[in-house]
């Protein structure tokens, strides 16, 4: 039987977390502040006398100051090596591990950032990890591969096809209020076990598995033929059967839902300033009335934006009808949610979610350095969809203009807008504006026509490539101090006492004659 180890997570089925001898497996984690701990949690899980090595790549994750903290268990001794993530290192990273190898089994666990892999190209993946394949069948030795931060979803997507070389491909996913173990596959001397989400807990401890009762298949509701809406969502027409209700605001309309079980209820939007509070009843009704409900959003006046749409999905609608949709296509929409049951997970606190949601909190001017940190921790939340977060665009002005005059010409209205100046560029970040929407915005934001503003352009909008402009720009901030406008007037210098003052034009009143016209022969 061939050595195995352990990701030590309780309650866990050891067919979903046994490692073993000559196998390569693949964990990938939302956020990067939780990869310490899980790695932490593997390591003391293994016995004193196992050879377990940890490599890091990429930037610092403090891991090995999260583990030098009550050492108090595992392994005898802990090796930590860095390895600089290039495919050239990679490469050769069996010889280097060939080095390392221990008199019994070892398990090597690798750090490794995401984005580093993200920018090779999907040729360079394989043939690493064939690589990596060939070595382990020769040596007694397992890889636990642990990816972090923006990019997950896109290695999964490029690994899930490698069945045959990786043994195990799971992620570690963040839902605000618990974490779920997503096993695309995972094989070991157990058997093969696929498509398994599991929910976690993290507690002193670490996380654990939830135990959870399946729950029983859904039952027929006296009401799931029964439409509660907004009567604004008819536009004017009458209730259109004996099933449908109408009510002329939201709140009767959620008063009246919270005594429904498979209703279909259908919300009006008429302002942007409506979302909080309809998002907050929505998650009401999901969170006390149960899966069962259909809820449905129309807009009637304003078109949102899509993180107001999102925030609305989260807390638990259904689906969020467009504005351009008529009333036909909206009849459509809420005829195809009929027998559907909600199965996305909704966070408990409210409050929470909002946060995690919404855009950032600030707009305007950002120093260099503060204006990468914001964006990185962004990239950093794995609640909003990837590579949809915003778009990053470089403009360099036309000659003559210099990017702090063109700095005081920006007016940035929404939240999560930032500004910053790299070199003599000027550079934006438009949350959850898409490329074909900029030309748009910028009409907003600047008072003159952008082609006399700016002479060139560079967008980025993949969290891959953000990522990697925003490292760049970070790793080449000087220090730099505050706005071009907030700058200490410069001091003006007396004029010399034998300095003569320059002639002054003093106006002279002139009489203009008055001449009687002498009449034309």
């Amino acid at each position: 039987m061939a050595q195995s180890f352990t990701l030590g997570i309780p309650h866990l089925w050891d067919e979903l977390q046994t490692v073993q001898t000559h196998g390569l497996y693949w964990l990938n984690i939302d956020r990067t502040q939780d990869v310490s701990g899980l790695c932490r949690q593997t390591i003391l899980a293994q016995p004193e006398s196992t050879h377990v090595t940890l490599i890091e790549a990429g930037h610092d994750i403090q891991v090995t100051s999260a583990l030098a903290e009550d050492y108090s268990q595992g392994p005898a001794s802990l090796p930590v090596y860095r390895l600089t993530p290039t495919l050239t290192a990679l490469m050769a990273l069996p010889d280097e591990l060939t080095r390392l190898m221990g008199p019994a089994s070892s398990l090597f666990i690798l750090l490794l950032p995401a984005t580093d892999l993200t920018t090779l190209s999907a040729d360079g993946i394989n043939r690493w990890i064939n690589h990596i394949h060939r070595w382990l069948q020769r040596c007694n030795a397992t890889l636990l591969v642990i990816s972090h931060g923006a990019g997950t979803d896109i290695l999964r997507n490029q690994l899930a096809p490698l069945n045959r070389l990786v043994s195990g491909l799971a992620s570690l996913r963040w839902q605000l209020d618990r974490w779920l173990y997503d096993v695309a596959f995972w094989c070991n001397e157990r058997g093969v076990s696929a498509q398994q989400n599991i929910p976690l807990t993290h507690t002193s401890q670490g996380w654990q598995a939830n135990v959870e009762t399946t729950l029983p298949p859904p039952q027929p509701h006296s009401d799931e033929d029964s439409y509660l809406a907004h009567a604004a969502i008819l536009e004017g027409a009458p209730p259109l059967s004996e099933h449908w209700h109408l009510f002329t605001s939201n709140h009767e309309l959620f008063t009246a839902a919270l005594a429904a079980q498979a209703a279909t209820l259908v919300f009006s939007l008429m302002q942007s300033d409506q979302v909080d509070d309809l998002a907050r009843q929505i998650h009401t009704l999901r969170r006390q009335r149960g899966n069962a409900l259909k809820i449905a959003v129309r807009e009637q006046a304003v078109v949102q934006r899509s993180s107001d749409e999102r925030l609305l999905l989260a807390c638990g609608a259904n689906v969020v009808i467009p504005l351009h949709a008529t009333l036909s296509n909206a009849l459509v929409s809420l005829e195809g949610l009929q027998g559907h049951t909600f199965l996305r997970h909704v966070p408990a606190n409210i409050t929470t979610l909002l946060d995690a949601l919404r855009p950032l909190k600030l707009r305007g001017y950002q120093t260099k350095a503060q204006f990468c940190t914001l964006l990185l921790d962004l990239l950093d939340n794995p609640l909003i969809p990837h590579d949809g977060r915003g778009t990053l665009a470089s403009l360099r002005p036309v000659s003559g203009i210099d990017a702090e005059q063109v700095l005081k010409l920006c007016n940035l209205r929404r939240d999560g807008d930032l500004v910053t100046l790299d070199g003599q560029s000027l550079v934006l970040f438009l949350a959850y504006c898409r490329p074909h929407e900029l030309d748009t915005a910028l009409r907003f934001i600047f008072p003159l026509p952008v082609e006399e503003l700016f002479i060139h352009r560079r967008l980025w909008h993949q969290d891959a490539e953000l990522m990697l402009e925003l490292t760049r720009m970070r790793s080449e901030t000087p220090t730099q101090g505050p706005p071009p406008e907030s700058l200490p007037p410069q001091p003006v210098s007396a004029p010399a006492d034998t300095a003569m003052p320059p002639p002054r034009r003093v106006p002279r009143r002139l009489t203009l004659g008055m001449t009687s016209r002498e009449p034309s022969s």
